[in-house]
Formats: C-alpha cells, structure tokens, sequence
C-alpha cells in the first residue's frame, strides 16, 4: 500500500509541475499577443485641433450685422470685445432658428459677461 501511495504522490507532483509549465507558456502566449496587437495598432491617434470659433480679422460693427446666417453663403460672426469670431461651424446654435441667434450679427461681450439672452445686453460696454 506503502508503494502505490509513493506512486500517486510522484504522479501528483508530476502533473503539477506540468501543469505550472503549461501555465506559464499560456501566460507568456497571451503576453505576446497583446504586445504584438498593440505593436500593429501604430501610434494612438491625435486629436485634431478645433478651429472654431476662430479670429477672422476686423470690420465695422454695420459691416457685422449683414453676417446672421440668414445669407447661407455667408459666414456667421460674431464679435467680442472687438475680435470677430467666425461661429459657422456653430450654424445650429447661432443661425436662424438657433438659440443662441442673438448673437450672430452683433458685438456680445456684455451679454456674454452677464449670460444674458436679452437684446438690450448685447453690446461691449
């Protein structure tokens, strides 16, 4: 009896180690698979940078009030403290129909400063 429970440990120790090899060859595997499928991937993408609004340049304040969006060929301005601000890529929020209409067309630095939506605060002062 002696004998056979020598054998049954030696075969348990057999298959243990066996089994702890095969572990470790499965955990390497996997490892190089996904050093290899990040390797493919290429580097992360980057981020393109919003442009808009952007600065476009200086014109009169009667000259802006032609830029609404109510001109689909025109572009959308608006104006802070003095820099004009192309909003185009904004036309849901700041064309005809837009909540935040208002301010195409004219200078909003006071409604802004007081988040306003009233026309009597759209001004620089």
């Amino acid at each position: 009896m002696e004998g056979l429970s020598q054998l049954a440990a030696a075969a348990a120790t057999y298959l243990s180690e066996r089994a702890s090899a095969v572990a470790v060859l499965l955990l390497a595997t996997a490892a190089f698979i996904v050093v290899l499928r990040n390797s493919l991937r290429g580097p992360p993408a980057v981020a393109e940078p919003k442009n808009d609004p952007r600065e476009v340049g200086e014109i009169t304040l009667e000259e802006l009030r032609g830029y609404t969006g109510a001109d689909v060929t025109r572009p959308i301005l608006l104006a802070v403290r003095g820099k004009i601000f192309d909003v185009s890529r904004g036309r849901d929020f700041y064309g005809p129909g837009g909540g935040y209409n208002l301010f195409a067309g004219h200078e909003c630095a006071c409604a802004l400063a007081k988040m306003s939506l009233q026309t009597e605060d759209l001004h620089g002062d």
